[in-house]
């Protein structure tokens, strides 16, 4: 229990760090991350994921990351905030949304040096997609065939759609089912809620 509290919260001290380097040289995004509170989640979640409101992390992966690499990891979870993509995928097949928002999020991380691209899993990366929107992306995607792809973090379907009204997931490891303290589905209302939130803190 010792040795899971001590990696913790070396994880967490991590992402705090991460968030100041954004502050200094990245402030639009170092003041959505401090918004963000840091939740430990290595039960279910075996990279990093987001719901608008928590930042849901692994501590063995976060560990694993070099300081740069965790600043690249905490923008992009900020990424699927900043377009609400846990929010906007409507009855699109749930992993090639997962893909299209991910190759729009890195790309812009990477041409804005936000980080360093992480190497430690595989990530969607492609110039083709510069500037794209994600549904564009998407369309893309669902016309070449291509077949579905691991994307660099765990992503929630809080609306629920498609899932029988169960919280569902994609990402690495396909973390699908319950796990301590994950997001449930929410509501219209309380997605309407979580929209105005996020608008307001980008604002």
């Amino acid at each position: 229990m010792s040795t899971f509290t001590t990696t913790s919260k070396e994880a967490e001290n991590k992402l705090i760090q991460a968030r100041v380097r954004m502050l200094m040289r990245h402030p639009f995004f170092g003041q959505l991350a401090l918004r963000l509170k840091l939740v430990e989640a290595s039960d279910w979640c075996p990279t990093a994921a987001v719901d608008g409101r928590n930042f849901f992390y692994n501590s063995e992966f976060v560990n694993s990351l070099d300081p740069d690499e965790v600043v690249f990891l905490v923008g992009h979870e900020l990424g699927h905030c900043i377009f609400e993509h846990f929010l906007r995928r409507e009855d699109r097949q749930p992993k090639l949304w997962n893909m299209a928002g991910d190759y729009v999020i890195n790309y812009i991380l990477q041409r804005e040096r936000i980080g360093t691209v992480i190497n430690k899993v595989k990530i969607l990366l492609d110039p083709k997609y510069a500037d794209w929107m994600t549904e564009d992306v998407y369309d893309d995607i669902l016309q070449s065939g291509m077949a579905p792809k691991e994307t660099l973090d765990v992503h929630l379907d809080l609306g629920g759609e498609g899932n029988n009204g169960k919280s569902g997931s994609q990402g690495q490891g396909d973390q699908d089912g319950e796990g301590k303290g994950k997001p449930s589905p929410l509501s219209s209302e309380e997605r309407k809620k979580l929209q105005d939130e996020l608008n307001d803190a980008m604002i």
